[in-house]
């Protein structure tokens, strides 16, 4: 991810991956901002307010303030916190209609909105949403797409990967398959990262254990602003590469 890549050599990049089914995205925050959900730091700033803290302190360490206002409340009260942050009344972006009019088939989200899946289903592609370890034994035939939420959603908040101790648990008493699914991924796939931050420990690790493994062998994935999709959308659509599954 340390290339820097112009923005004709990228969509040259991306119609080759696109072309080969090896293109995926890997969505954060960021990206449902826009839709009018939260940022980590804005989810946590009211938690804040409560355990008498400041949060633009504590934003690099926004597990542990988690964890401390679980530690206070019960995980009720995260539960709580992340069900009324995230009403199921928002709408996808135009981000998420383009992303969803690509022909890409695998998904990967940080994220607990549906929003992803949702925009998908507004194009009339088939998802599957694979939240838990038991959904990675599904069958992946008669599906346009794949959306792996790799810290759960909405619909299960006391699931959602959120405090300190449910990163700690992750890979050991919970979503063991998770992170080698996603290890398979980063060495077959080309992602596209959009609204990430590089922050999470849970793909933190991942990537650092590639880098270790493979060296200079790594594959190259990307990050681009949100602005480029359309851009990428037009120039594809002019080539003809945009088809629906």
């Amino acid at each position: 991810m340390n290339n820097i890549v112009n923005k004709k050599e990228l969509i040259g990049i991306i119609e080759q991956a696109l072309y080969n089914n090896e293109l995926a995205v890997f969505a954060g925050a960021g990206l449902s901002i826009d839709a009018g959900y939260y940022s980590w730091e804005k989810l946590l700033e009211e938690p804040a307010k409560k355990l008498e803290l400041d949060i633009s302190k504590e934003k690099h360490d926004l597990i542990s303030l988690a964890q401390f206002y679980c530690n206070k409340n019960k995980r009720s009260a995260i539960n709580e916190l992340l069900l009324d942050s995230f009403p199921s009344n928002k709408k996808p972006t135009e981000n998420h209609k383009i992303l969803s009019q690509l022909p890409i088939s695998t998904y990967w989200t940080t994220n607990f909105d549906t929003l992803i899946e949702d925009a998908l289903k507004e194009n009339n592609k088939n998802v599957s949403v694979r939240k838990a370890d038991k959904d990675l034994q599904l069958s992946y035939k008669n599906y346009d797409a794949v959306v792996y939420k790799m810290h759960g959603d909405i619909q299960s908040p006391s699931e959602a990967v959120i405090t300190r101790d449910d990163y700690e648990e992750y890979g050991i008493n919970s979503r063991k398959l998770f992170r080698d699914v996603l290890e398979g991924a980063l060495l077959t796939k080309t992602f596209l990262f959009l609204g990430f931050s590089f922050s999470d420990p849970n793909f933190n690790f991942v990537l650092s254990k590639m880098r270790v493994l493979l060296g200079d062998d790594n594959r190259s994935h990307y990050y681009i602003l949100k602005k480029l999709l359309n851009l990428i959308r037009i120039s594809l659509k002019k080539k003809k590469n945009i088809k629906k599954h």
